[in-house]
C-alpha cells in the first residue's frame, strides 16, 4: 500500500481525468480509498486481481476507476444495476468477505474517513 496517494492527490488527478471536481468525485475517491485500505490491496501491484463493481454511471465511477486502477476496457471494472454506489470484490481471497462486509457497513453508517 506504499504507493497509495493522499486524498488531495487523488482529488487533483480525478478533477483532471473527469474534467471538473464535484461531490461525486470526492465520494468516489473516498469510497475507493476506504475499500482498498480495508481489503489490503495495492491497486498498482495487484491491478489484475481486483474486480471493481459500480452501479452508477456518473462522476463517482470515474473516481473509483482512478483510485482502484481499473477500466471497463480491461474487464476490471464492472457496471451493474444493484443499488450500490461502489464495491470492491477480491476474486481469489476467501478470507476477505468479512472485510467486504466491514466496508459495506462503514459506508452505510457514514464512517467514510
Amino acid at each position: 500500500m506504499d504507493l497509495m496517494k493522499t486524498l488531495h492527490e487523488y482529488l487533483e488527478h480525478a478533477a483532471v481525468a473527469h474534467g471538473h471536481l464535484c461531490a461525486g468525485q470526492v465520494l468516489g475517491v473516498r469510497l475507493a480509498m476506504l475499500g482498498i485500505r480495508e481489503l489490503g490491496f495495492d491497486p498498482i501491484a495487484e491491478r489484475k486481481r481486483i474486480v471493481t463493481y459500480v452501479e452508477i454511471d456518473r462522476c463517482v465511477t470515474d473516481a473509483v476507476a482512478l483510485v482502484a486502477n481499473c477500466r471497463l476496457g480491461k474487464r476490471a471494472l464492472k457496471f451493474r444495476a444493484w443499488g450500490k454506489v461502489a464495491a470492491l470484490r477480491p476474486p481469489d481471497r476467501p478470507r476477505h468477505p468479512r472485510r467486504c462486509e466491514r466496508v459495506f457497513q462503514a459506508s452505510r453508517q457514514g464512517s467514510l474517513s
